[in-house]
This record gives C-alpha cells, sequence and structure tokens, in this order.
C-alpha cells in the first residue's frame, strides 16, 4: 500500500494520501504487535508510514534528516531502534550540523548497546569504502578457505547471501529463520550462504561457534 503512495522518485500518488491517512491508527497498531518479525517488508511499512506522516505535515519527506527527526518522535514499536539506524545509513547527506545531530541522538539514545556498535561498524566501511569481490577468501566453520566466486559455482542456479556480524543482534536473531528457509530450499535450485563480517578473527569465531547451530 505505501508503495502505492511512495516509489522512492521524490514524488508520490497524491489520491493514496487520504487512503493511508484514515488507516494511521490501525498501521501504528499492527506496528506496535509483539508477533512481528524484522524484514525488509516489515521496514518499508516504517518507512511509508513516517514519510506518510511528513507529508500529512508538509514537511520534507525525502530529507534523510527529517525523516529521522519524525521516526524518532514516533512511536514504530520494537524494531524502531532498527529503523533509525537505516536512517542514518541510508541518508543521501552523511556531513553537516544536521546530520551531525542526528548521529549524536542515536548514539546517546543506544549507548552501551549493539546498534551503536552496528552503527560505527557501518559508517566506517561506508567510509572506507570496502566490499566484498568475488576473489575474496571465505573461511568456513571448518577451518577451509575458498573464493566467493568458488563458493557461487555449485550446481544451484540461485543464492541467497545472509551477512551477519557478532555485533548485530537484529542479524543474528534472523540466523534461525534463515536456517529454516535453508532446509525448506535444500531440494530447490537455491543456496542460502551466510556471511560473517567481523573484522576480528576472535569475534567472528566466537559467534560462529554461538550461532553453529544456525549455521550448518
Amino acid at each position: 500500500m505505501f508503495n502505492w503512495l511512495y516509489e522512492g522518485n521524490g514524488q508520490y500518488f497524491e489520491p493514496a494520501l487520504p487512503v493511508l491517512s484514515k488507516l494511521s491508527e490501525d498501521i501504528e497498531h499492527v506496528l506496535n504487535s509483539p508477533h512481528l518479525f524484522l524484514a525488509e517488508d516489515l521496514l518499508s511499512v516504517i518507512d511509508g508510514y513516517v514519510r506518510l506522516k511528513i507529508i500529512n505535515k508538509g514537511g520534507d519527506y525525502v530529507n534523510g534528516i527529517t525523516i529521522y527527526k519524525e521516526a524518532s518522535a514516533a512511536n514504530l514499536g520494537r524494531f524502531k531502534s532498527s529503523y533509525l539506524l537505516i536512517c542514518l545509513t541510508h541518508s543521501p547527506v552523511k556531513k553537516g550540523n544536521g546530520f551531525n545531530e542526528i548521529m549524536k541522538d542515536y548514539r546517546r539514545k543506544m549507548a552501551n548497546t549493539s546498534y551503536s556498535i552496528h552503527l560505527d561498524n557501518i559508517m566506517r566501511n561506508m567510509l572506507d569504502g570496502k566490499q566484498l569481490i568475488a576473489n575474496d577468501m571465505l573461511i568456513g566453520l571448518n577451518g577451509k578457505k575458498v573464493s566467493l566466486n568458488n563458493l557461487l559455482k555449485s550446481k544451484k542456479q540461485f543464492y541467497i547471501l545472509d551477512f551477519w556480524a557478532s555485533w548485530c543482534s537484529p542479524c543474528r536473531a534472523q540466523l534461525p529463520v534463515m536456517d529454516s528457509l535453508r532446509s525448506a530450499l535444500r531440494k530447490n535450485a537455491v543456496e542460502v550462504i551466510s556471511i560473517n563480517l567481523d573484522q576480528k578473527e576472535v569475534s567472528w569465531k566466537t559467534a560462529s561457534l554461538a550461532e553453529k547451530n544456525t549455521l550448518e
């Protein structure tokens, strides 16, 4: 429904505005349900709901700083922290007083949590321009090394790459789900591959051993 309103091109479909606005309370109630599972679709709904509120206030619904501030004040349920993190990492402008202000706000709210560590790691990697390329060597739980390119040369036709890290609580919470998906697709032409992004060997080894049952 929110894709009907806003499709990411800087424009929104005006006839959708009154329809979704009437459902605003119902949408907020759903977002606060304890039965929701963190997924890209849910984060898209949260994003659409926040932009809807900004549009109704006549604000700039494309500006990353405005979106963060509106989301920070909204009642978005238990995945609000994850969405605020996305606001920071996806903001088209990552400098200036406005952006520094919301960065400080998030760090203050998430002090002593894995979210703060997650933010620092993401921002550092973005600034360093780090990326995973085909020839990069990966180390399996069995200690064997294999390049990403060779890993993707099995008989499977499609791959789902699940990136996670020891400091990313939402990522680790989804590992059992990815493992279930791996089992469900085992007989199909799809392979699920989980890749840890920790920079320190001791961190990924400790985390991988702790999550071993969901990574095999």
